[in-house]
């Protein structure tokens, strides 16, 4: 995957496109796969971009006013794709319980005599089967970074050492003191939410 802040924004709306119109267990859980994937693909790669953007900075290959147009592009689109992250696991999170919730019911209906054995099994089964399909799901929106195809953890290990540089030579550099506060603060929310990936 080419990386572009265009593939960022087109990911962004495909995948809320998707997933608006589908509810966990519904069919479509493969493509559901592919679009939590890319997810976390985008905002690995919006780190990457964010993190050289600082690069280029410092090292003068842009001026500053290009610099705060492009990060905080970037950093909006990021803020975007991590709010969908977090409805897709609130959503399936709830689906889960309510499934576990299906699980216990079907057990004292059984132990009743309401239903029958065969039917307690195969209905277990459908339950169990959608159970096994979203887990995994689950477990990829809670630790985007850990999942994503695309490598981050090459930045995380300096990424304090940026920050701390970022805010000794920015301030030279023409960047205002309340942007140069805001990219700090992300730097070190980026090490911390990578760091924790990769370490998972």
């Amino acid at each position: 995957m080419a990386e572009t802040p265009q593939n960022a924004s087109e990911a962004s709306s495909h995948i809320q496109g998707e997933e608006s119109t589908r509810q966990p267990g519904e069919r479509g859980l493969s493509l559901r796969e592919i679009n939590i994937r890319r997810l976390s693909d985008e905002l690995a790669a919006l780190i990457n971009w964010r993190v050289k953007l600082v690069r280029m900075l410092l090292t003068r290959e842009m001026n500053s006013d290009v610099f705060n147009e492009i990060y905080f592009e970037y950093l909006k689109k990021a803020k975007e794709l991590d709010r969908k992250r977090i409805e897709l696991s609130k959503m399936i999170s709830e689906r889960i319980e309510s499934l576990a919730f299906e699980l216990q019911q079907l057990q004292l209906r059984c132990e009743a005599g309401e239903i029958s054995a065969r039917e307690y099994i195969e209905r277990k089964l459908k339950v169990d089967q959608e159970m096994w399909t979203l887990g995994p799901k689950l477990t990829m929106l809670q630790n985007p970074y850990k999942t994503t195809s695309l490598s981050v953890s090459g930045t995380y290990g300096t990424i304090l050492d940026l920050a701390d540089n970022f805010e000794k030579e920015a301030p030279i550099l023409g960047v205002d003191t309340r942007t140069v506060s805001n990219v700090v603060k992300d730097l070190k929310r980026i090490h911390m939410v990578v760091s924790a990936g990769s370490q998972g």
